[in-house]
Order: structure tokens, then C-alpha cells, then sequence
């Protein structure tokens, strides 16, 4: 049997006011499209950093990650709109991939699979 995605998780300084904990439900799509959008977000995040400078990947995610953190005290929720989140996943898995952070229980992605 074929695991399952349930759901994405991703912590960005979450023990601190200036940062993010996200999670995506897989209850929000059709069957297998998390997973699927999961899958396509880390190549083309992985893509990122063979096709542009380490320094200028780190200025990009986290100049975003600082953007969202900054405006996410006037975002509405996940559920309404995802593009922030999937943003938020694309930021963390990057950057704990790829650059200096470290996972710990305050940064990093966590990815939830049932058999």
C-alpha cells in the first residue's frame, strides 16, 4: 500500500514574534494533488540552486520569508488563500536544504504520511 501525504508543515523561527508555522491539510485538494504540488515545489526549488548564486538564493527566500512574516498579522488564513504557505514550504525547505538552516523544533518542514 502507497503512503499517503496528510499534510505540510513548515517553522521558520516559530518560537519567536518575528516568525511562521504553517501546515496544509491534504482535506483541502483532490486525492494525491498535495503531494503532487509538494513534489513539483521541491524540484523547482532544488532547480533554484543550480541555476542561481548561493547569496543570491539566500537574499531571495529569505527576503521572502521576511516579507511574509512581516504582512502575516493581516493575512486572513491559509484555508481562504494557500500561496502564502506554499511559499512559506518553498522558503523552508530551501533554506534547510540547501543553505544554513538547521532544523530544530522551531525551523524546518515536517511532512505527515499515513499507509
Amino acid at each position: 500500500m502507497k503512503k499517503q501525504l496528510l499534510s505540510v508543515s513548515a517553522f521558520y523561527r516559530n518560537d519567536q514574534p518575528d516568525g511562521i508555522g504553517i501546515s496544509i491539510s491534504a482535506e483541502l485538494f483532490p486525492p494525491g494533488k498535495l503531494e503532487e504540488i509538494i513534489n513539483q515545489l521541491f524540484k523547482d526549488s532544488d532547480a533554484d540552486w543550480i541555476n542561481h548564486s548561493y547569496e543570491e538564493n539566500l537574499d531571495h527566500y529569505f527576503g521572502q520569508l521576511r516579507a511574509i512574516v512581516k504582512n502575516k498579522d493581516q493575512m486572513k488564513g491559509f484555508n481562504e488563500d494557500i500561496s502564502d504557505a506554499v511559499l512559506v514550504i518553498s522558503c523552508v525547505y530551501s533554506l534547510e536544504k540547501h543553505g544554513p538552516l538547521q532544523s530544530d523544533e522551531f525551523n524546518g518542514i515536517q511532512l505527515i504520511y499515513v499507509k
